[in-house]
């Protein structure tokens, strides 16, 4: 399995920019953007980041909203968080260097086992096993796991294989390997067994039961409903800042809230247009364990101070520069569209 495993991914493996030097920065980089996040997304964000924070250094330097404004999209926000205090850690503890240790490299904000192994395997070719969820639907499907896979026994039995393989050696193109073959081979559904290059190893093949490996554990959403206004004045909007620790910790957003109507969020906040709100749509976002449908309105107002209630007026024009989770900036756009469709009528 081995030989044919390096074989195949000398021939198919993808061209993906943080494979050019395997440097620990780029593979840490790279690695934790790909967490739970397909990589046609990350590629160009990738790049991007590479291009303001090039090294722990830089980043180490730079304000956490900057950070954040660069991934904003990617999701998950407590990453860029851990990767700011990692880089500041590096640069302190280690002159700049990621330590080449399993236990070192885990003391580091935001790093846990499978960052860990990533940055010793790829960046430092040490045999440890780098099991993304890629590397998981293709081991259960060789070892026919027909436990859930997040089950400590399954999740034991899919490490160990994956570190007998890396035993062998080459352990950066084993762990890159089973990652692009469950990216384009291996695939969620459908899998295409008839390229595979160890699919005679495949216990699932064997027993045609790769159609239902992996098994996982059924996961429910929450289906919630919110309210979004925008507020506007003279080409502002009120916005605010969140608070740096928690929920969206550290980025912007406009006035909204969970499972409430207009009248309530008005209410909530104090605020009383003296104009009728008016329709802007709709937009459906899913984020952690909710699916939240949000209807958003615009109030044009007039005589406002400055400052209320946290919120603050911030020009239109001037909001791509501050960073917003994917909800709200999604809800920025369709409010974009409205205010276009208003000028237009106004001309």
């Amino acid at each position: 399995m081995y030989t044919k495993l390096l074989q195949w991914f000398h021939k198919e493996g993808r061209a993906l920019p943080w494979r050019e030097d395997y440097s620990p920065y780029s593979v840490w980089v790279a690695e934790t953007m790909l967490c739970q996040t397909q990589v046609e997304r990350v590629i160009p964000r990738y790049l991007l980041w590479m291009q303001y924070f090039p090294d722990v250094f830089t980043l180490s330097k730079v304000p956490l909203e900057e950070l954040l404004r660069v991934w904003e999209g990617l999701g998950y926000y407590t990453r860029p968080r851990y990767m700011h205090e990692t880089a500041k850690e590096l640069v302190k503890k280690f002159e700049g260097k990621f330590p080449e240790e399993y236990n070192a490299l885990c003391k580091l904000p935001g790093v846990g086992r499978y960052t860990a192994c990533a940055i010793l395997s790829i960046a430092y070719n040490q045999p440890y096993p780098a099991i993304d969820g890629n590397a998981i639907r293709v081991f259960a499907r060789i070892l026919d796991l027909s436990l859930p896979v997040e089950t400590k026994k399954a999740q034991t039995a899919i490490f160990d294989f994956g570190a007998s393989l890396v035993q062998k050696g080459e352990a950066r193109l084993v762990n890159q390997a089973i990652m692009d073959l469950g990216a384009m081979v291996c695939v969620p559904r459908k899998p295409r067994c008839v390229l595979c290059p160890v699919k005679e190893e495949c216990f699932a093949f064997q027993r045609n039961t790769q159609c239902i490996r992996p098994v996982r554990r059924a996961r429910t959403r929450e289906t919630v409903e919110a309210v979004i206004v925008f507020y506007h004045r003279d080409g502002q909007v009120l916005v605010r800042k969140r608070p740096e620790k928690g929920f969206f910790g550290g980025l912007w957003e406009f006035p909204w809230q969970e499972n409430a109507s207009l009248d309530e969020l008005i209410f909530k906040h104090g605020l009383s247009s003296g104009s009728v709100p008016e329709w802007v749509g709709e937009i459906d976002h899913g984020y952690c364990n909710r699916q939240v449908k949000a209807r958003i309105f615009f109030i044009d107002v007039n005589g406002w101070p400055l400052s209320l209630g946290g919120y603050v007026w911030k020009h239109i024009d001037h909001l791509e520069q501050y960073p917003f989770s994917s909800f709200h900036r999604k809800a920025f756009r369709l409010f974009q569209k409205f205010i276009m469709g208003k000028r237009g009528m106004n001309t």
